[in-house]
């Protein structure tokens, strides 16, 4: 209806102004994915030339001290809290199953988990490596 008010005199009175406003319309949508592509093209680019001009031996050097610290932050539970977390975080069983596995609660193993990923989360701040271990758990398959 804008482009209709702000071009009156391209408006043929025999045609009627539906089929007006229709091509108006499928033309703005044909606009719009072309700039919708094209700035996907333009983002693909600079994602393209920021990874290739980033330094990888320091990226994967910043992997791996984030990958030890978190191990350091992990080896700081108390024992049973370490069994909970790597049973639940790195073979993927649920509370269910560990609380049963280790002859636990439900609501022992959910309480558990709580503490310890609120002590990781301060010992990984402290150590000034939350950032890098947040981004190692984002990139994992």
């Amino acid at each position: 209806m804008v482009k209709l008010w702000e071009y009156p005199g391209m408006l043929d009175p025999e045609k009627g102004a539906a089929a007006y406003l229709f091509t108006i319309a499928r033309n703005l949508v044909y606009n719009q994915i072309k700039r919708a592509g094209r700035e996907s093209e333009i983002l693909d680019e600079i994602l393209w030339f920021a990874g290739a001009s980033h330094d990888w031996v320091d990226l994967s050097l910043d992997i791996r001290q984030g990958k030890e610290t978190l191990e350091a932050a992990i080896g700081s539970q108390p024992p049973q809290r370490q069994k909970i977390y790597r049973l639940c975080r790195e073979q993927g069983l649920t509370y269910k199953q560990v609380a049963e596995q280790l002859h636990l609660s439900d609501a022992t193993v959910d309480s558990q988990m709580v503490k310890t990923l609120k002590s990781i989360r301060h010992y990984l701040q402290a150590n000034g490596m939350l950032s890098i271990v947040l981004a190692l758990y984002t990139l994992k398959p």
